[in-house]
């Protein structure tokens, strides 16, 4: 080949590159573009948990940071006192007449109070009571919220027809009687015959219990 057609072809074949590099870099461009199409997108550092973390951090190492944010305990309700609520009444004691009121079998137990006050129904053990009828005694309980009942705890005989009376049990003294009340024994000088046949049984006496006669009366028979 000739010097002259050797440079026409080096010449040729140097225009046939140039003219082929901008496809190939316009390719690779491309190619890097579909890869960023792709690949997922970087983000600023205070999105991928960085600033959440340090939130975290901050409020695990300040102090008193959760305890702020946490609503304060409840208190227990203090105790209340109801107005009004009513207590156990006191004991008492009153003094006065037993009366038996109504018809059977619906009769009630009464007393009516020595200073003339209006009677109260008497509640508890009333059977002994209903043996006191028209007897002067006096009687320990508690009495109702309204002032019209009276609980009987225990009662004692003081009087029968005016006059003082005795309450105790019967007991033997030797040959003798007596009776037992809340002050100690009474020997009875002159019991009336019956009485013998009462011994254990809680009873009323009147008269003077030394010498008679002694009028008496069973409250609680002998067991």
């Amino acid at each position: 080949m000739s010097a002259r057609r050797r440079g026409l072809t080096a010449f040729l074949l140097a225009g046939a590159a140039c003219a082929r590099q901008p496809e190939s870099r316009d390719g690779e461009a491309g190619a890097q573009a579909s890869a960023g199409d792709t690949a997922a997108p970087a983000l600023p550092a205070d999105t991928l948990g960085g600033s959440s973390a340090a939130t975290t951090s901050g409020g695990a190492d300040t102090p008193g940071a959760a305890d702020s944010a946490r609503p304060p305990a409840a208190r227990p309700p203090a105790e209340r006192t109801t107005p009004g609520a009513r207590r156990d009444a006191s004991a008492a004691t009153l003094r006065g007449t037993v009366r038996v009121v109504g018809s059977s079998p619906l009769t009630r137990v009464s007393l009516r109070p020595a200073d003339g006050s209006a009677a109260v129904v008497l509640s508890g053990d009333t059977a002994a009571l209903r043996r006191a009828a028209a007897l002067e005694v006096e009687v320990r309980g508690r009495p109702g919220a309204d002032g019209r009942e009276f609980a009987v705890e225990r009662f004692t005989v003081l009087a029968a027809n005016g006059e003082p009376a005795l309450d105790g049990i019967v007991r033997r003294d030797g040959e003798a009687l007596a009776l037992e009340t809340a002050g100690g024994r009474v020997r009875l000088g002159n019991p009336p015959a019956e009485l013998r046949d009462q011994v254990g049984a809680r009873v009323w006496v009147g008269g003077d219990p030394a010498t008679g006669p002694n009028p008496y009366g069973v409250l609680v028979p002998a067991p």
